[in-house]
């Protein structure tokens, strides 16, 4: 039933978007998108040495050293949905010095996936390992050409973790780019995330200076009641990110 609920949110959500052409994002990748090797991820594809949860040890992300467009974005729990954002870089040491407050952490700066000139649907699926199942969906709509563009993205993924326990989750964000003259550009932006049935992970503490037996991997033994349950809603809006 939870499944149809959530298939039913992601139709209505995308509803109100015009006709719009499928296409293929062949512009997604983050091998000729990657100035350095500290870290970059264009959509899918991440390359480089750290990523926005591991930076020379630390989670960039779990210190707040959190960028949106270059601008310091005030992380309380989750950054917004992944559907917003067309990829992300890492900076470390040198490559951080531009930024105000540099740490020791690496900072994750994000960058918005922007709407175009032209009208863009995208689904991806993908399945595995331990039958995960993760269906996006991505659109991009022109309202007024070169003045006024939505972008709108949702998602639905079923988790299987190597311990036994699996989860859900559902995630969904829009974004309006508004330049109402050439030198103003506003982005506002709203995503909502949502994950629930998600079992504790069980730990196993031997009796004594021994090896525990082998067990299975996938049966499940904790209690059915230690369940995780998380909502995230993210919001705010950026003014002129790339006018000078």
């Amino acid at each position: 039933m939870k499944r149809i609920v959530e298939l039913l949110t992601v139709s209505a959500f995308l509803l109100g978007t015009t006709d719009a052409a499928i296409a293929q994002r062949a512009e997604d990748n983050a091998v000729t998108s990657a100035d350095d090797a500290f870290g970059t991820t264009v959509g899918n594809e991440t390359t480089g040495l750290y990523s926005s949860q591991n930076a020379r040890g630390f989670s960039p992300q779990s210190s707040g050293n959190v960028r949106i467009e270059g601008l310091f974005f005030d992380r309380q729990g989750a950054q917004p949905t992944s559907r917003l954002f067309a990829g992300s870089t890492i900076h470390v040491g040198i490559s951080a010095q531009s930024y105000p407050f540099p740490a020791p952490t690496g900072i994750v700066d994000f960058q918005l996936r922007l709407p175009g000139d032209e009208p863009i649907q995208s689904l991806t699926v993908s399945y595995g390992p331990f039958d995960k199942l993760r269906l996006k969906v991505d659109t991009q709509t022109p309202i007024v050409d070169g003045k006024l563009g939505l972008l709108a993205g949702a998602g639905i993924r079923q988790d299987a973790y190597e311990w036994p326990p699996d989860s859900m989750s559902w995630s969904a964000g829009r974004l309006l780019k508004w330049k109402p003259t050439e030198d103003i550009e506003i982005i506002p932006f709203w995503s909502r995330s949502e994950k629930y049935d998600w079992e504790v992970q069980p730990y196993i503490y031997p009796a004594g200076t021994f090896l525990s037996p082998d067990i299975h991997r996938r049966p499940y033994f904790s209690q059915e009641w230690a369940d995780w349950e998380t909502r995230d809603t993210s919001f705010g809006m950026l003014p002129s990110p790339r006018c000078q």
